[in-house]
């Protein structure tokens, strides 16, 4: 079941890339812009599944 919108998925596609080279900085204020612009309950919830993954849950630039 689809929980996020195409474009949702292409950000993350391009969070992931700027993770493997090193940007946790960049990954977590992106990550944060998405979940706070994303306009359904289970697409915010989607997204938050990635903090653990990309290693940002208690990074400061992370806000969500």
């Amino acid at each position: 079941m689809q929980t996020m919108t195409k474009s949702e998925m292409r950000e993350l596609v391009t969070l992931a890339q700027m993770h493997k080279l090193g940007m946790r900085d960049t990954v977590a204020r992106g990550l944060s812009a998405l979940i706070r612009s994303a306009r359904t309950k289970r697409s915010i919830e989607s997204l938050r599944e990635y903090a653990p993954i990309f290693g940002i849950v208690n990074h400061p630039d992370f806000i969500c």
